[in-house]
């Protein structure tokens, strides 16, 4: 989903998209002991989104699958932690080619 929003590929090996799902993990148990953040600041919330909106933008869509399938309303501490989590994972992947993009020309090897 992450990948798709952003247009492009999430090594699922990678270092960054394990450290996702750790993070995912570990919100799923706060979720199931019902004990999400709930004390950071709401400045600093709006500091997180205004950062990186395609990451506040992804979250959402994200917050929305979690919060359909567990009937709980993420806090907006937890909606900026995942944020974070988001920006970092998008910030780490590497550049991708536009689809349908034409292939540079091969050297002419017959000369």
């Amino acid at each position: 989903m992450i990948g798709r929003a952003a247009g492009r590929t999430i090594d699922e090996e990678s270092m960054s998209a394990t450290r996702f799902v750790t993070h995912l993990r570990y919100l799923f148990v706060r979720l199931q002991r019902n004990a999400q953040i709930d004390h950071t600041s709401a400045e600093l919330i709006a500091a997180i989104k205004a950062a990186d909106p395609a990451a506040a933008s992804i979250t959402g869509s994200v917050a929305y699958l979690i919060e359909a399938r567990s009937t709980t309303t993420l806090t907006p501490d937890e909606r900026a932690y995942l944020t974070l989590h988001v920006s970092r994972l998008l910030a780490e992947l590497p550049a991708e080619d536009p689809p349908n993009r034409p292939s540079p020309p091969k050297p002419d090897t017959q000369g």
